[in-house]
């Protein structure tokens, strides 16, 4: 699967991709737990390099965003956009949830069709709310 604006291909973690999948999380969300590779996609640049993950779980028909990163070199070019995207056609409905403080991703979110439908007050270590999404299957 590929996205028009990224360029670069979408699929499923390889065991060869783990390495690269745990330290782009260990940088991008320090303090979360190391995505499971077999819940695990990732975007890979034209050369085939990881450049981004998700990580999903899909309890019946609906599907779980339980992380997204994406390498910052790589950034507002279409990744975290492909790899959301790629998860839109597996389940009825998809849920995640983001920093209340992350203007970024709650305008990527908004724009591919979520809707903020709670809130976790001080959700993380520091603090921060985490405000919850949904986004219904088009």
């Amino acid at each position: 699967m590929t996205d028009a604006r990224f360029g670069g291909a979408i699929g499923r973690a390889r065991s060869e991709d783990a390495f690269r999948v745990r330290e782009l999380a260990r940088a991008i969300l320090p303090g979360a737990g190391e995505p499971r590779l077999a819940e695990t996609w990732a975007a890979r640049d034209e050369a085939g390099r990881v450049v981004g993950w998700l990580e999903e779980r899909l309890v019946a028909s609906e599907l779980y965003v339980l992380g997204v990163g994406v390498d910052p070199a790589w950034r507002r070019r279409g990744v975290a956009t492909a790899l959301v995207r790629a998860c839109l056609v597996r389940a009825s409905v998809v849920h995640l949830e983001v920093r209340a403080s992350n203007a970024a991703a709650r305008r990527l979110y908004a724009g591919l069709g979520f809707d903020e439908v709670g809130l976790r007050a001080r959700y993380y270590a520091d603090g921060d709310d985490a405000v919850l999404l949904t986004r219904a299957a088009a």
